[in-house]
Formats: C-alpha cells, sequence, structure tokens
C-alpha cells in the first residue's frame, strides 16, 4: 500500500474530526432526549451525568496512564 501524502493525510484527518463531531452532535440529541422523555428531575439527571464522568475519567486514567 503506498503512502499518504500530506495532503491526504491532512484531509482523512479533516474528515475523521467531522465524523466524530458528528457522532457527538448525535449522542448529544439522544441523550436530550432521553432526559425529556424520562420525567426524571434534572437533579437526579447531574447526578446520573456526574457518575458517568467520574468512571469515563477513571477508565480514561487506566488505559493512558495505567492507574
Amino acid at each position: 500500500m503506498p503512502k499518504l501524502t500530506a495532503k491526504q493525510k491532512l484531509e482523512l484527518g479533516t474528515r475523521y474530526n467531522e465524523y466524530i463531531n458528528d457522532q457527538a452532535g448525535m449522542l448529544n440529541n439522544k441523550i436530550i432526549a432521553l432526559v425529556s422523555e424520562s420525567k426524571i428531575p434534572l437533579i437526579q439527571v447531574m447526578l446520573v451525568l456526574e457518575l458517568l464522568l467520574e468512571n469515563c475519567k477513571r477508565q480514561c486514567f487506566q488505559k493512558y496512564l495505567g492507574k
């Protein structure tokens, strides 16, 4: 397989970033819809989101720092 040129690498990186941003936007919309439909008080929603954030941070530390 031939090596990519600098321009091709830049284009591929740009397309990947667009894809990731699109996916994050769709996830955001799904979460908003779920929260709206669930009728759960916002304080409980915030608690669950904080727990998810802490869990995500812990996983990142373990994966990237081995801690």
